[in-house]
């Protein structure tokens, strides 16, 4: 992301954040309990410098108060990083520190992590969630135009319910979503005037770039290996790079996909590699 507009962001989040925090006096001087039965979670508060025998309930996680506990936790965690984000930005810093929302709300002890709705709510959409939503709206539109091609063969399923066209697809789709990746399979795009639909095409979180993913599932067959070759050098002349805006992975002679390279790919090519 640029520069300027990361900082521009970091800031406008910092000023709401801060208004936010200031609403949220209600929640000093207490700390929130979390009582896990079942599926179900129920939350208490106590003053603190008080032990837990002296806890208020407060009931499930709907309730303003543990919304509110939980929201004041978040927030002021999130200032602090996004303070050290500020202060690296303002000194031109070559190492930048990007602010990570879902990363920061992950770490948080597990009473005061905020539900994907409720994060959302606070410091809404990310960069990503927004690409995909538009570029699923110009997938339609596309499909719409150009037609889907062969829909019978979607009889895979992935996590999410994306219906894909291999069991290789799933076990990607898969990866790509356990990392929380947005992505949009066969999304048509335009090359050296023919139209390919790349099985997967992915943004990526810390650079905004957007990458087209292409699987190999049957190079075994003469068909598929010359009309394979044939959309590689489409992808050449258009100036798609492996590894760069472009990834290509394989299956072994046994229709095999090697899981543990798919995910060495997605944290070295797409999450520029991060560290578990």
């Amino acid at each position: 992301m640029n520069i300027n507009k990361a900082m521009r962001k970091n800031r406008e989040l910092h000023k709401r954040l801060s208004r936010r925090l200031a609403v949220l006096q209600e929640c000093d001087g207490y700390r929130l309990i979390i009582d896990e039965r079942g599926n179900c979670c129920y939350y208490s508060r106590v003053r603190f410098g008080e032990n837990n025998n002296k806890k208020e309930y407060l009931g499930t996680y709907e309730n303003k108060i543990v919304r509110a506990l939980k929201e004041k936790r978040f927030i002021e965690q999130a200032l602090i990083q996004l303070d050290r984000c500020i202060r690296k930005e303002q000194q031109l810093s070559e190492v930048q520190e990007s602010f990570d929302a879902e990363a920061l709300n992950a770490s948080l002890p597990k009473a005061y992590r905020l539900s994907e709705k409720h994060l959302r709510e606070l410091i809404g959409k990310s960069d990503a969630q927004l690409w995909q939503e538009q570029a699923l709206k110009r997938k339609n539109e596309l499909d719409a135009e150009l037609g889907v091609r062969n829909p019978h063969e979607l009889k895979h399923v992935a996590n999410n319910g994306l219906r894909v066209r291999s069991k290789s697809e799933v076990i990607i789709a898969n990866i790509l979503l356990a990392f929380g990746i947005a992505f949009v399979y066969e999304m048509p795009i335009q090359v050296c005037g023919s139209w390919f639909h790349p099985d997967f095409t992915i943004y990526c979180p810390r650079t905004g770039r957007v990458i087209i993913w292409e699987h190999a599932g049957m190079l075994g067959k003469e068909n598929y290996r010359a009309d394979f070759a044939w959309k590689m050098d489409k992808y050449c002349k258009a100036k798609f790079v492996p590894n760069v805006n472009l990834i290509l992975s394989f299956e072994d002679n046994n229709g095999n996909i090697n899981a543990e390279a798919i995910v060495t790919i997605v944290k070295e090519v797409i999450l520029d590699g991060v560290q578990e």
